[in-house]
């Protein structure tokens, strides 16, 4: 009886310690706060709604989240790849993507990685704001 007992204890102990809880962006406005250690990187104003994330940068751009495990990716659905060269072609592919590392009161500490390259490009914050409507 003890065997079957201990087999269902690391069975259900282990999967939940292997269990990674994701976190993701709700819909709302966030101002993008690069780290301190990344002065190349402005700040700007960007929206989520629902699979949309708009970047207020320079100008409105458009994008569709795309979620995978715990990074969630950029596509640029705007791009016509016709006229794309090669190389183009390959730096569009690049493979970007998010990742929360946590949240508090509104506050979310990310990363974004090259995951093509397996490398950080750069950190921060995303930090919800209130509308003003």
């Amino acid at each position: 009886m003890k065997i079957p007992l201990i087999l269902i204890f690391l069975l259900f102990g282990t999967n939940s310690l292997i269990a990674q809880e994701c976190i993701f962006l709700p819909d709302g406005k966030y101002k993008v706060l690069p780290n301190k250690e990344f002065p190349h990187y402005n700040e700007y104003l960007m929206e989520i709604r629902g699979d949309e994330f708009i970047s207020h940068q320079d100008s409105l751009q458009v994008f569709k989240i795309v979620k995978n495990y715990c990074f969630f990716k950029l596509e640029n659905t705007d791009l016509e790849e016709d006229d794309f060269t090669e190389l183009d072609k390959m730096l569009n592919e690049q493979s970007l993507g998010y990742k929360i590392l946590r949240s508090e009161k509104g506050i979310y500490d990310f990363v974004l990685y090259s995951i093509s390259l397996k490398g950080q490009v750069y950190s921060g914050k995303f930090i919800r704001i209130e509308d003003e409507n």
